[in-house]
Parts: C-alpha cells; structure tokens; sequence
C-alpha cells in the first residue's frame, strides 16, 4: 500500500491505483464469501462467512459514500 503527499499535510491521500486495487480485492472477497456461502459443505463455518460478508459489506458501503462524498467535493473546487 503506497501512500501519496497531499499539499504540505505529509502522508494522509491513498493513491487512486492503489485504492482501485483495493476496492478489486473487496469485490473478489465478496464474491468468494458469496460463493461459500451457497456451498453446502460450509456447515460449521456458515457463521462465521455469514459474519465476513456482514462486514465486507459495511465497509463497501463507507468506501462507496466516501468516495461520492469525495467526487462532490472536487466537483465544487472545480
């Protein structure tokens, strides 16, 4: 994970490839939580995935916002 200079504040802004490489990993986590999910050899992890996938889909959400809220914000700048 690489980070990138923002004006004078140092390190603080995720570097947009490295944030779309992330938000690549998510979805193929989602995925393969889905895909666990629907296996009927899961049994005694079903708990557990159900909870990832709970999760994984909360912090999708918050990445999802941020960036609307980002994408507003240099609209407004611009």
């Amino acid at each position: 994970m690489a980070f990138e200079n923002f004006k004078n504040r140092g390190l603080v802004c995720l570097g947009h490839s490295n944030t779309e490489h992330l938000l690549d990993l998510l979805e193929d986590a989602q995925a393969t939580l889905a895909v666990m999910l629907t296996s009927r050899h899961i049994g005694p992890l079903r708990d557990e995935a159900a909870a990832w996938a709970i999760k994984l889909k909360e912090i999708c959400e918050v990445l999802d916002q941020v960036g609307q809220m980002l994408k507003r914000k240099v609209v407004e700048v611009v």
